[in-house]
């Protein structure tokens, strides 16, 4: 629950955040050494940009896309229960 005086901008931020968290735990978990997770928002929409070592790019997609489908899948499950109220996206991008 937010605070008492706090907008639904403060809670959303709050909410994003708990995603945010959640992307940086599975993609340090998956690589194996820090990650960084880049929240922006662009025309209402939300948007997550994990970054990672150019080497390994390749183990937060997968074959076939599968991790980033299973990632995709749990950030929407976190999404649905902070009932995070904007669009969101999520990319993989390298950290140089």
């Amino acid at each position: 629950m937010a605070k008492k005086g706090c907008s639904a901008n403060c809670r959303r931020k709050k909410d994003t955040s708990t995603m945010e968290k959640l992307l940086r735990f599975i993609a340090d978990n998956i690589v194996g050494e820090k990650t960084k997770v880049i929240q922006e928002q662009k025309d209402g929409e939300i948007i997550f940009t994990i970054l990672v070592p150019q080497e390994k790019i390749g183990w937060i997609i997968g074959k076939g896309g599968k991790v980033i489908k299973a990632i995709r899948a749990l950030a929407t499950i976190a999404a649905i229960n902070e009932k995070v109220s904007s669009r969101w996206q999520l990319e993989v991008s390298s950290l140089s």
